[in-house]
């Protein structure tokens, strides 16, 4: 199993709107293949108002199969176009859990 950490840096009123688009969000990664595992706002400390979501993929050809979907998917673009103004950036982090780690 790995995991795919998405943070998104949020524009000042972003974090907000973002919220309001969770579960659709989450709707459309899962019928690209991801599994939401986690969504985050950050409270406190660096990125105060940024959003963190955890989806996880069986492996990295699960993961890179998603993408594909995900590049083919009217659906996804079009919620794109209606949510990228309110991020300032999207960093994308591939992370394989420690042997000790709860998530497996």
């Amino acid at each position: 199993m790995i995991y795919v950490q998405v943070h998104i840096k949020c524009t000042p009123a972003g974090g907000v709107v973002l919220q309001q688009e969770i579960a659709e969000y989450n709707r459309l990664m899962a019928r690209d293949g991801g599994k939401p595992v986690a969504n985050f706002t950050v409270r406190i400390g660096a990125g105060t108002g940024d959003q963190i979501h955890l989806f996880a993929y069986d492996d990295m050809a699960d993961y890179a199969a998603a993408m594909d979907k995900m590049a083919n998917d009217n659906d996804w673009a079009a919620f794109l176009q209606r949510v990228g103004s309110v991020s300032s950036s999207v960093d994308l982090s591939i992370l394989r859990p420690l042997p000790e780690s709860g998530l497996q």
